[in-house]
C-alpha cells in the first residue's frame, strides 16, 4: 500500500474529515497483500445476490426489510438468510433450499453471519438517531426449528465485524474498535476516549499482526501487538 503514516487525528479533526468528504476508503486483501479502493460511502451498503430465489417475490419486493444488505450462510436443511435495511427493519430467516418455505428466527438488523468451530453466529444491531445498540446470537436447532440464543450484548450497534485468527471477534462501532473471545471476555482496542462517536467504518483486514479499518478520508492501521500502535494513514 503506497500510503503515508499519520499520528491520530484528535476528535475535532475526524468530525471535519467525516463531515466534508465524500469518499470512503474500502480495505481488502489481494494476493495475500493488503489493498484499498475509494468507495462513495453513500453507496457503500451493496444488496449481496442470494444463492436461492426467495418466494413469494411479491411479499419480497414489497417488504422494506427484505431489501438492502443481504448475508447468507448454507445449513444442513437449508438456508439462514438475514436482511439489514437500516431504519426499515431487517430480520433472520430460515428458508428451505428451494427456497419455498420459510420461517423467522429474529427481528433484528442483521450484519453478519459467521460459521466457527461448527456453530453459527449471528451478529445484529442498528444505530439510528440516539440510538445505538446489538447483539450477537448463536443459532442452535431445536425441536427441528433454528431458533436464537443470546451470546453477548453488544452496547453499541456493529458497523463491521470479522473473525480473527484466534476465532475472536474484531467489531468496529461508532466509538471504539473491540475484540470478544469465544469466553466472552472483551478487550478495547481503541478506546472510546480516542474518537468517542466519530468513527464510520466499512471494512477491516488483518494482514500479518496489523489491522487496517477502512474509514471516511483514510485508513486506521492497528498493531495487535500488546502496545496497540495506531497510525492513521492516507495516500501519498
Amino acid at each position: 500500500m503506497d500510503w503515508k503514516e499519520n499520528p491520530i487525528p484528535n476528535k475535532e479533526k475526524i468530525e471535519r474529515l467525516n463531515h466534508y468528504k465524500k469518499k470512503s476508503w474500502k480495505v481488502f486483501n489481494k494476493e495475500n497483500l493488503p489493498f484499498a479502493r475509494v468507495i462513495d460511502y453513500s453507496k457503500s451498503r451493496i444488496e449481496k445476490e442470494l444463492p436461492i430465489d426467495i418466494a413469494p417475490k411479491e411479499f419480497s419486493e414489497l417488504s422494506f426489510h427484505f431489501n438492502g444488505n443481504r448475508v447468507f450462510q448454507k445449513l444442513k436443511d437449508g438456508w439462514l438468510i438475514g436482511f439489514d435495511n437500516g431504519e426499515w427493519g431487517g430480520g433472520l430467516y430460515w428458508y428451505d433450499n428451494k427456497g419455498e418455505t420459510n420461517y423467522k428466527i429474529n427481528n433484528g438488523n442483521i450484519n453478519d453471519i459467521f460459521e466457527i468451530n461448527k456453530e453459527i453466529f449471528v451478529v445484529e444491531g442498528i444505530a439510528h438517531l440516539d440510538i445505538s445498540g446489538g447483539q450477537i446470537y448463536k443459532i442452535i436447532q431445536e425441536d427441528d426449528k433454528w431458533v436464537e440464543e443470546l451470546f453477548i450484548t453488544l452496547q453499541l450497534a456493529p458497523q463491521v465485524t470479522i473473525i480473527d485468527k484466534s476465532n475472536n471477534f474484531i467489531i468496529s462501532n461508532s466509538s471504539q474498535i473491540i475484540k470478544i473471545g469465544l469466553d466472552k471476555k472483551i478487550e478495547e482496542l481503541i478506546p472510546k476516549d480516542k474518537w468517542n462517536g466519530w468513527i464510520y467504518s466499512n471494512s477491516m483486514i488483518i494482514h500479518e499482526n496489523d489491522l487496517y479499518v477502512g474509514m471516511r478520508s483514510g485508513i486506521m492501521k492497528i498493531d495487535l501487538n500488546k502496545e496497540k500502535v495506531c497510525k492513521w494513514l492516507t495516500k501519498k
